[in-house]
């Protein structure tokens, strides 16, 4: 399978992350606002460890997360993907997203986690999908039920509550 390096929704354009983006993941990161719904502001090390990380995940993998703009503008929207992940008791794929704030409430998080969603149980072939979010990021949640996860169980990561989500390939095909 070969990787995805970019693909359009209705309004934005999702682009494989390289070097140069390293300053949107600082950007996006460090903003309180944002690092609230992620338990915390991260230090300059951690983003640059989890940045080559996520690099990393591309090239084992052939996906992970995606810059997010504007195509019109180039834009930056946020960071948002397909990651494989141990949590919630076990080995998944984790659909996650985390916009810029001048962008929440506008319905980019669940246009960009409806091609998440196509992408994942399409190309990539996945036979599911979770995601999690802290219990309290009730805009986070809306979206995941939005996207028609189920909600399964409160878990702790990071030391913190989260509300465990999932969909399988079925679940998405039956929507159809």
């Amino acid at each position: 399978m070969s990787a995805v390096e970019s693909f359009r929704t209705r309004r934005l354009v999702a682009i494989r992350p390289k070097f140069d983006h390293l300053d949107r993941w600082f950007r996006i990161l460090q903003d309180p606002r944002v690092a609230a719904t992620l338990g915390g502001v991260r230090s300059l090390a951690a983003i640059h460890r989890g940045f080559l990380n996520q690099l990393f995940h591309w090239f084992q993998y052939g996906f992970g997360y995606w810059v997010w703009a504007r195509p019109s503008s180039e834009e930056f929207v946020g960071l948002a993907g397909l990651q494989k992940v141990g949590v919630g008791g076990g080995p998944g794929v984790e659909l996650g997203y985390s916009l810029r704030p001048e962008f929440w409430g506008r319905g980019l998080a669940t246009e960009i986690g409806g091609a998440l969603q196509r992408l994942a149980f399409g190309p990539l072939r996945l036979t599911q999908l979770i995601s999690y979010t802290l219990v309290t990021n009730t805009a986070s949640r809306r979206v995941l039920e939005k996207l028609r996860f189920s909600y399964e169980r409160e878990i702790r990561h990071a030391g913190l509550p989260h509300a465990f989500y999932r969909m399988t390939a079925v679940q998405y095909l039956e929507r159809f």
